[in-house]
């Protein structure tokens, strides 16, 4: 197998005419952006930088990265662009494929899902190398990721057909070629290992990575709702509250709905905005709404308590760790005490916002939101001053 370079000898740029020039079908941005500005980039100032070409047999040109250019200038009516050509044979498939990806990476970020799906091909491609240069065969003519899944599946069985035990190189090697880490090469071949019907409504999702893998981490029959509801109103969920409601949902005892936890999540979020997925998960999960709705139906279980000021004259009495009263309602002592009233508060909140129509929860979310900050920058701003008394500052 051909060791990959990850910098390309530079050769003199050439004019080519565009007719001769062969794009391949299938690149590793699946979606072309909106080429108008770049159209007329092209069109004022010309090409700042040239496609790089391949050199065919035949006397015309592959296309290894350039994509969006060649087709902007085919637009602007350019019947000739500047290119550098490789000569033919310079590059092995798999070196053309790399070239393309890190290509697309310092120009504009691939989406999760394209990474994925690339990195995927990558090692089919590497893979197929491997074997035919060990048993000095062709390589695959071979032309999409479908077509490269095929042609690992024949090789495969040659190699179980002339006894060959190793067909594959090592996830190390594939790392060091790739330039990925263990951790992120596992969270893309996840994505890349995903049902074609989830990755049509991945394709075009702004989730980040760490989003995306949660969701694939679901079970198969909530992954499709869960990216759906995720990214349903046009501005996509946090990432830590797609991964926490993700992880809510795996639990066979969950009962609630993905909107119900996406919902919860961001409401908790809000009210502890330190919180890691598991955390979050955590806070969120209840294995029936039994409970919550019995609690909604006998009533509220929380005390509105009103912040008054301590005179100077109670300090001593605040000192001895007595608890101050307000019409014969006690009042938290401690910090965990008050959270523990506003988490009392949260959920009759949230089972209130279980009952309101689809179309009033945004509405009821953000007040949820603004109430719920309130109520625990006040806790906390209580139990400074108890504190401060406590020590004898009556500032």
């Amino acid at each position: 197998m051909r060791l990959i370079v990850s910098e390309a000898p530079v050769y003199t740029p050439t004019m080519v005419a565009v007719d001769a020039i062969q794009v391949p079908a299938e690149q590793p941005r699946l979606l072309l952006d909106d080429l108008d500005d770049l159209q007329a980039s092209i069109e004022q100032h010309g090409f700042f930088s040239s496609v790089l070409l391949e050199q065919q047999p035949d006397s015309s040109y592959r296309l290894i990265h350039g994509a969006r250019r060649l087709q902007a200038a085919q637009r602007a009516g350019l019947t000739e662009v500047p290119a550098q050509v490789y000569p033919a044979g310079r590059l092995s498939p798999a070196q053309v494929w790399l070239t393309q990806i890190d290509e697309n990476e310092r120009r504009k970020n691939l989406t999760p899902l394209e990474k994925a799906l690339a990195y995927k091909r990558l090692r089919l491609m590497l893979d197929c190398e491997y074997f035919c240069d060990r048993w000095f065969f062709a390589w695959p003519q071979a032309e999409t990721l479908a077509e490269w899944q095929a042609a690992y599946d024949q090789l495969a069985a040659a190699a179980r057909l002339l006894g060959e035990q190793q067909l594959q190189i090592s996830w190390p090697q594939f790392e060091r070629i790739a330039g990925l880490k263990e951790t992120s090469r596992k969270k893309y071949m996840r994505l890349a290992s995903l049902e074609p019907e989830v990755q049509a409504v991945m394709q075009g999702s702004s989730l980040p990575l760490d989003a995306l893998v949660a969701i694939a981490e679901a079970p198969a029959a909530q992954r499709l709702a869960l990216l759906t509801a995720a990214q349903s109103e046009g501005k996509p969920y946090p990432s830590v509250v797609v991964q926490a409601a993700a992880r809510a949902v795996r639990d066979p005892a969950n009962q609630r709905s993905v909107a119900e936890l996406l919902t919860a999540a961001q409401v908790q979020l809000a009210l502890s905005p330190g919180l890691s997925p598991q955390q979050l998960s955590e806070c969120i999960f209840e294995p029936t709404l039994a409970p919550l709705e019995a609690e909604a139906a006998d009533g509220p279980t929380w005390t509105m308590l009103p912040v008054t000021t301590t005179s100077p004259a109670k300090t001593s009495r605040a000192a001895q760790g007595s608890t101050p009263t307000h019409k014969g309602v006690s009042s938290p002592a401690t910090l965990p005490e008050m959270q523990q009233h506003v988490a009392s508060f949260r959920r009759q909140l949230v089972a209130d916002l279980r009952d309101l129509p689809a179309d009033e929860r945004a509405a009821a979310l953000a007040l949820v939101e603004e109430t719920i900050t309130w109520l625990t920058r006040q806790a906390h701003a209580l139990s400074r001053r108890r504190s401060r008394l406590a020590a004898g500052v009556t500032l």
